[in-house]
């Protein structure tokens, strides 16, 4: 690991860790800079007051930019998940909300997936935590890579996952699905250890978000009585792949 790595990752620990003091040291400093330059500005003639005016307005960017800084890491702390660098359930819950809204208000086909890794206990059990880790960031990617910008892939929780497909048909999730499942039976980190099941819904007008979940989830424990599976739901039928 690098230098310059670890020197970030030790930052973003101390930031976490003592967020509360930072910002109270630096509203404490900005407010001494304000009183210092003031009492500069009125000592000097004015051609030095403007080299003053510029530091000052220097001294402001920054702590506007460390601030603005600050702010981004605790949106991102507390949207996304710090393994896989997913969503998690905040996110997911936002993300939902967001398009059953949009679905109730223009009709848009809307799908929903819930994925669950096969034998992932085994996994932790045999290989160690460390391992399982590296799986779940295996997998993570690959559901980047086979999913669109406008998909909102979360980490549930565990070894358990879910994807929103915003003006996606139930045609079209299942095929993102199949990517998946033979992308992961493909993976080299994860042949012989892992497989996925797949629960897919077509997302129906009057659903809200309990009933969706509901839903997705009785496909995801069809698909996992047999395991490496992808099982899904619409109006008219239901199936298994």
């Amino acid at each position: 690991m690098s230098g310059v790595r670890k020197l970030y990752i030790y930052t973003n620990k101390f930031f976490h860790k003592h967020t509360s003091l930072i910002f109270t040291l630096l509203g404490a400093s900005t407010a001494s800079l304000v009183c210092l330059i003031q009492k500069i500005s009125n000592s000097y003639s004015p051609a030095v007051r403007e080299y003053v005016d510029i530091f000052s307005i220097a001294v402001f960017a920054a702590a506007g930019a460390i601030v603005g800084k600050m702010i981004y890491e605790l949106h991102y702390m507390a949207m996304f998940d710090f393994l896989t660098r997913l969503g998690n359930r905040w996110f997911f819950n936002i993300r939902l909300t967001q398009e059953l809204e949009k679905k109730a208000k223009d009709g848009q086909d809307l799908c929903l997936a819930a994925v669950d890794l096969d034998n992932f206990k085994q996994v932790n059990d045999q290989l160690g935590h460390a391992a399982g880790d590296e799986l779940l960031v295996s997998i993570s990617e690959i559901m980047r890579k086979n999913t669109r910008n406008i998909d909102a892939i979360s980490r549930w929780g565990g070894d358990e996952f879910v994807i929103i497909f915003p003006d996606t048909t139930i045609e079209g999730a299942l095929e993102v699905a199949g990517r998946l499942r033979m992308s992961v039976l493909n993976c080299e980190k994860c042949r012989g250890k892992v497989t996925i099941s797949i629960g897919v819904v077509l997302v129906e007008k009057e659903w809200d978000k309990k009933k969706c979940l509901l839903e997705v989830d009785l496909m995801l424990a069809s698909a996992k009585k047999t395991k490496n599976a992808i099982a899904f739901a619409r109006a008219e039928e239901s199936g298994e792949i």
